[in-house]
Parts: structure tokens; C-alpha cells; sequence
């Protein structure tokens, strides 16, 4: 969500909510260009999320052997795994193992370090969280934290 906030308010178009906080970006109605993908208007972006990633991740969608699920931590932690794991879908191996830059294929480059967006959120934020999209979070290995 720190991410999807950032990576909004950036844009120089009306993509999508652009609050001050990622606080209230959780819980900004879906507006503006992000409508697009949404199948019917979600209350906030944390729902607009969890109805996306349950979409992927339950029912024929996650059959598809062409469907990977990759949490935003795992290239940090495993990189090669994470690359190789790619290799049935493309129906050859990666051709370079080499984990890129910071600043390499990239938007807009973050710290380079997983867990900052404990840095955003508060604890009425954690409950929100747990609220709203915790039963997918758990189903997907997310840690409460």
C-alpha cells in the first residue's frame, strides 16, 4: 500500500486518491482513472486491494499455472529462487541470475530495505489492516507486522 500510495501521488495525472498520509489512502474511496479496475466501486483502497489479490489468488484465476504469486519481500530474501520459480511459466530459465541495482528498472526507487512501511502506519492502521484484509493476508503468509 506504501508503494501503490507513493507511486499515485507521483503521477502527474488524477490516477487515484492523492491524500497527504498513506494513513488516509487506506481508507480513500477509489477514484479517477483507478476505476478501471474494478469490477464494482470499493469502499477504499485496502478493499480495492483485497478484492484484486483474492481475485488472483482464489478460484480459476490461481489455477493457472501462468498466475505466480510473489510477495513484495520475497526478491529482496531470495532473489534467485524467486527468478528461477519464473521458469516454467516462460518455458526457459532465467538467462541472468544477477540481483539488479536500486536504482535499475524502477519507478520509483524505495530504500531497498523490506519493513519500511511500519514507518506509515499506526496502530489504528495494524487494525484496519487486520479489519478488513487480514483473512488474506494470513491465506497469503503475510505476517501481522
Amino acid at each position: 500500500m506504501v508503494s501503490y500510495w507513493k507511486f499515485l501521488r507521483a503521477l502527474s495525472w488524477h490516477e487515484g486518491p492523492k491524500t497527504e498520509t498513506c494513513s488516509e489512502f487506506l481508507r480513500a474511496e477509489p477514484c479517477a482513472q483507478m476505476l478501471r479496475y474494478q469490477y464494482r466501486q470499493e469502499k477504499s483502497a485496502l478493499h480495492l486491494w483485497r478484492t484484486h489479490v483474492d481475485g488472483w489468488t482464489q478460484g480459476p484465476a490461481a489455477a493457472s499455472p501462468a498466475v505466480t504469486f510473489v510477495r513484495f519481500r520475497d526478491p529482496a530474501f531470495d532473489y534467485e529462487n524467486v527468478m528461477r520459480s519464473f521458469a516454467p511459466i516462460f518455458g526457459e530459465p532465467p538467462f541472468n541470475l544477477e540481483k539488479p541495482g536500486l536504482l535499475e528498472n524502477t519507478i520509483l526507487p524505495g530504500t531497498g530495505q523490506v519493513g519500511t512501511y511500519q514507518h506509515y502506519f499506526d496502530a489504528s492502521d495494524l487494525k484496519l489492516f487486520q479489519d478488513v484484509v487480514g483473512a488474506s493476508m494470513q491465506r497469503l503468509g503475510f505476517s501481522e507486522r
